[in-house]
């Protein structure tokens, strides 16, 4: 009730509540028994205690395993209710009112109702659901190819992920790179992926750290997908080969693409074409977001991916002026896209506002003309 599901304003106010009821809990108990006072406050807080103390020497502990103090704090909550009997404050020969017990129960039966409410958001809003790991793996299953790895960034992988996951490419946990220099992560991740051609990340219980960026930098990060807080992402790894195409278009005053190279242009369907491009910083930029569009021959876009340079390690407002800059992204192409002419064009834009930085060449550059193969 006083968790995650308990919408606001209630959110707040409640788990003082509970947390006054606890205390008078344990001053009603005393009153009636003390042993009984003793045993309750000892069944709350050993158990969170070992928690505390597990959590602190293994992340791999949560609050769910508190679990275990339920029922004796439930027991002082329902005890400190008695405060608001009327009879509890009266001397043991005072006769009982006949509306003792009344505020009692119309209380207990308020913060029941508030426990419905919490329960019916907690089994109806997705927010609130455990990390889905079945999903996560699914979706990898689903679109596993030759040469794949998964890096697993969180938690030992065989405790959860490996019972949903059943796919041929191998599992890495790289949870132990968190901390270490981008420098000694570069050769350890390296050693791992080998002569992998493509690597799926999930990354689920902290923040992006030094696997994120070095996958960012080294690699071609396609669209992540979500699954309760677990992020999915598919990379595509240097293979050695790609053509450059010379561009040198200005973006307003402050950037100058320079070039763009693509790992092929005869892409089939289904395959991670990989994008880079390389800039030149004339003067300090605005934040602008890039916008990687595949048009047909039509001049209709089939695909749209917008984004922040590096997978959002680095925003065009850092970068230093008078110095080379670069972004590498890839694009997961449709299984089922009809072979012919495409054409690859790169938009940068204003996030605030939407508005389009102009070129001469106009609002959408074409990087590259692609023939898609049957």
């Amino acid at each position: 009730t006083a968790g995650d599901a308990m919408p606001d304003p209630w959110h707040g106010v409640l788990p003082w509540l509970y947390a006054f009821l606890v205390l008078a809990g344990i001053v009603v108990w005393w009153r009636v028994r003390r042993a009984a006072s003793l045993l309750l406050v000892i069944g709350v807080t050993l158990p969170m205690a070992g928690v505390l103390a597990l959590a602190l020497r293994n992340p791999d502990y949560h609050e769910r395993y508190v679990i275990a103090v339920t029922a004796p704090l439930l027991l002082l909550v329902a005890g400190g209710l008695g405060i608001f009997d009327p009879g509890f404050w009266r001397k043991g020969s005072s006769r009982p009112g006949r509306w003792d017990g009344v505020v009692v129960v119309l209380l207990g039966l308020a913060l029941a109702g508030a426990n419905l409410l919490a329960v019916q958001r907690h089994y109806t809003d997705t927010s609130l659901h455990k990390p889905d790991f079945r999903g996560a793996a699914q979706t990898i299953m689903a679109d596993l190819a030759p040469g794949d790895v998964v890096l697993v960034d969180g938690p030992d992988p065989s405790k959860v992920f490996l019972h949903y996951y059943t796919g041929t490419a191998p599992v890495i946990a790289v949870s132990d790179l968190e901390q270490e220099t981008l420098a000694n992560a570069d050769g350890k991740l390296r050693a791992l992926l080998g002569d992998a051609g493509r690597a799926w990340e999930l990354l689920y219980f902290h923040a992006p750290a030094t696997v994120q960026v070095w996958l960012a930098t080294q690699a071609w990060a396609t669209e992540p997908s979500y699954h309760n807080g677990i992020r999915v992402t598919l990379y595509g790894l240097d293979t050695g080969t790609g053509t450059t195409i010379q561009l040198d278009v200005d973006f307003g005053t402050a950037l100058t693409l320079r070039d763009a190279a693509l790992s092929t242009l005869e892409p089939a369907p289904g395959d991670l074409l990989r994008i880079t491009t390389n800039w030149l910083t004339n003067e300090q930029a605005p934040e602008w977001k890039f916008s990687l569009r595949l048009e047909d021959a039509a001049g209709q876009p089939v695909q749209v991916i917008d984004y922040t340079p590096q997978n959002w390690f680095a925003p065009t407002n850092a970068w230093v002026v008078g110095q080379p800059a670069r972004d590498q992204r890839g694009i997961l192409l449709p299984a089922d896209l009809a072979p012919g002419e495409y054409r690859l064009t790169l938009r940068l834009y204003d996030p605030a506002t939407g508005a389009p930085v102009d070129t001469a060449r106009g609002q959408d550059v074409e990087l590259a003309r692609l023939r898609i193969q049957p």
